[in-house]
């Protein structure tokens, strides 16, 4: 199958999806439209960007990734199907012409609609829309539900580690209050030090003072050393939020403990309380039963529901192609 992935791939999890494809020996292109850099001329090109932006809603960076998604797909052949990737962040004339390109017109979003909104006539424009959030899928049955993927190799289970626990976060001022919350109790637990809590924002004074602010984001390859190199991750989902975030996958691959805020998550044939401690954002309270417990590794056949091999399977339908 000729198949094609599209999204602006900050992380780069789209990207894993495009070399699964390969792996199946499919003939998959890929395009990170955040690889498209729209350069300033000067000083004066950038002020009078800002002024478009402001005034008349018109953004050059934008207008220019469309361009270059246009010219992308204007070089491909007719594809038997195109993904792409939270379809809110394009604007409808790639749809236009992607729709001229294949038959199968298709896209996920991995952000909940709230956050990232579907493209406005998302069910005229798409043969299928899928959603890894369950609350989303309730409001709007034309979602299908489908998870996010283990995007790893699943990795040995450790017995010794650089920290307690790990987690990076962006800029969020409720997720915040409730990391400083868990450091406390972390902390209470004499654990003090030994955990590693990043928050991509300037300093705040009022919370925990051992957690670590950084003024960049950190790259999905730091995040991997980070988390190969802990015992348990900690994973604070954004208000509203009933989808599966990579975090919970990347602690499969892992085969590390989790603390969540996801509440849906015991919904899931590989919750395991010995596994996944399910904590109130507000009120977090962390058991020393909990820190102190080994990790129990998933049966395979539960394990391989959550690959990204079974996920292109499924998206793509590649069975049935066979």
């Amino acid at each position: 199958m000729k198949i094609t992935v599209i999204t602006h791939d900050l992380w780069g999890f789209g990207k894993y999806i495009h070399v699964q494809l390969q792996k199946v020996n499919q003939e998959s292109t890929y395009i990170n439209c955040l690889e498209f850099k729209y350069e300033y001329a000067n000083i004066l090109n950038r002020i009078s960007n800002f002024c478009s932006k402001t005034f008349f809603k018109k953004n050059r960076k934008k207008i220019y990734r469309t361009d270059k998604i246009i010219q992308t797909l204007n070089g491909l052949s007719h594809q038997d199907c195109i993904l792409f990737i939270n379809s809110g962040d394009f604007d409808a004339k790639v749809f236009d012409l992607a729709k001229t390109k294949t038959k199968k017109l298709i896209t996920y979003n991995y952000d909940s609609i709230k956050r990232v909104p579907l493209t406005p006539n998302a069910k005229e424009i798409f043969s299928k829309i899928y959603s890894f959030d369950s609350k989303d899928v309730e409001n709007h049955p034309y979602l299908i539900k489908t998870n996010n993927y283990i995007y790893i190799e699943k990795q040995p289970i450790k017995e010794s580690f650089l920290t307690k626990a790990f987690v990076v976060l962006s800029k969020d001022k409720k997720r915040n209050k409730t990391i400083s919350k868990i450091a406390d109790q972390f902390d209470n637990n004499q654990h003090k030090g030994k955990y590693e809590f990043i928050i991509v924002d300037k300093p705040n004074k009022s919370l925990n003072k051992n957690l670590i602010f950084s003024k960049n984001r950190i790259s999905l390859s730091e995040i991997a050393s980070k988390i190969e190199s802990t015992e348990i991750m900690v994973d604070i989902v954004r208000k509203d939020q009933k989808g599966l975030s990579f975090r919970v996958f990347e602690s499969l691959a892992y085969q590390k403990k989790l603390i969540t805020t996801n509440s849906s998550i015991k919904k899931y044939d590989f919750y395991n309380p010995n596994n996944i401690l399910i904590i109130d954002e507000d009120k977090p309270i962390i058991p020393k039963s909990f820190l102190e417990a080994k990790y129990d590794p998933l049966p395979s056949e539960v394990y391989n529901q959550y690959t990204i091999e079974t996920w292109v399977n499924n998206i793509f339908e590649l069975k049935k192609n066979q």
